[in-house]
């Protein structure tokens, strides 16, 4: 029991450093308030949009009723967090390696570990916020817009909301560990948006050109987008798995599986830098 009280202070602890470090920062207060806005928002400009679109997009009332809300607004959410949190954890580490303040305070007593353990606790509360603001929204949207509406059917998520947060915590994740290889703010952010746009994009296709097998799916980014996909991949009709011979996104427990691996293997090779290298 003490141990556990001893962590829970740790956390506890942590976290409120970390808060005192970030709660005036004024970018950091900005990209979370366009995220929030934008996530409970911007599904709702789609109305001026699909009912002037064509088969086989599905329906208006698809986007909003339960349970296909959480699909879209899921799908969303990947966006959001994958472009604005991604880019504030890049922010946030080598901000710190900039104005030196992770060197004074290793100088100050803190361990290496300590850091480390602090920045996880960022990715796992950015990671939470996001997932709540995607079950509020959702159910809010969903609740405005389905007609006849029962308990099951509004949490009728088929394990969405886990692995939205799963997701969150990969792009988080990967946004840490180029951090902490390259330490800079320009480079960092130019690599990763790097990565997850364009690199690993250009390897697959390349893979899919000589290798057409569903082994292209399992890239790092490619595992962690695919935990909340685009919905409009699970049409039946969808060309691309016409056309490959096989399904363009992995199922549930391949992402979820695949994707775990790689924000482990993330998690200790961005362990492995920070305590190699000088601060």
């Amino acid at each position: 029991m003490n141990k556990l009280m001893n962590l829970i202070a740790d956390v506890r602890n942590s976290i409120h450093l970390e808060w005192l470090k970030y709660k005036n920062n004024t970018l950091a207060r900005i990209i979370i308030g366009v995220f929030t806005v934008a996530f409970s928002f911007v599904i709702l400009y789609g109305k001026r949009i699909i009912p002037n679109a064509s088969p086989p997009l599905p329906g208006l009332d698809t986007y909003y009723t339960f349970p296909t809300v959480w699909d879209y607004q899921g799908h969303i959410g990947n966006w959001l967090v994958c472009v604005l949190f991604g880019f504030l954890m890049v922010h946030f580490i080598t901000g710190e390696i900039s104005a030196k303040t992770m060197r004074q305070g290793i100088i100050n007593g803190q361990t290496r570990w300590d850091f480390y353990k602090a920045k996880f606790l960022v990715i796992v509360t950015l990671s939470t916020y996001a997932t709540l603001i995607y079950v509020l929204s959702s159910v809010i949207i969903g609740i405005c817009h389905t007609p006849d509406m029962y308990f099951s059917l509004i949490f009728d998520t088929n394990n969405l909301v886990g692995r939205f947060w799963l997701m969150s915590i990969g792009y988080l994740t990967l946004a840490f560990l180029i951090a902490m290889t390259f330490r800079t703010s320009g480079i960092s952010v130019i690599f990763y948006f790097g990565y997850v746009f364009v690199i690993e994009f250009s390897f697959r296709m390349i893979q899919l050109y000589f290798f057409r097998n569903k082994a292209i799916l399992f890239w790092p980014e490619n595992s962690i987008e695919d935990l909340v996909p685009n919905p409009l991949y699970k049409l039946p009709s969808f060309w691309m798995e016409k056309e490959w011979g096989f399904s363009p996104v992995l199922s549930s427990w391949e992402s979820i599986i695949t994707s775990s691996f790689y924000i482990t293997m993330m998690l200790l090779l961005a362990w492995r830098l920070f305590k190699r290298r000088d601060i």
